[in-house]
């Protein structure tokens, strides 16, 4: 860490990345900001794969593309 402002940086981004995108085991492995829950897809097509993260690459996590 470079300093608090750089702490408190760190700090939001994991708490924006714990409380909308990491799976929620209590929630049925979705975020707590999903309505609705995802249709089944038995198919997974690798084209449909996309690799977000926060922190600089420090978390990483896979989902479908929009």
């Amino acid at each position: 860490m470079f300093g608090e402002q750089h702490l408190n940086y760190r700090v939001r981004e994991y708490v924006r990345y714990y409380n909308d995108d990491r799976a929620h085991s209590a929630c049925g492995h979705l975020p707590p900001t999903c309505d609705d829950p995802p249709p089944e897809n038995n198919t997974i097509v690798l084209d449909q794969i996309v690799r977000r993260e926060r922190l600089g690459g420090l978390i990483q996590w896979y989902e479908r593309a929009a």
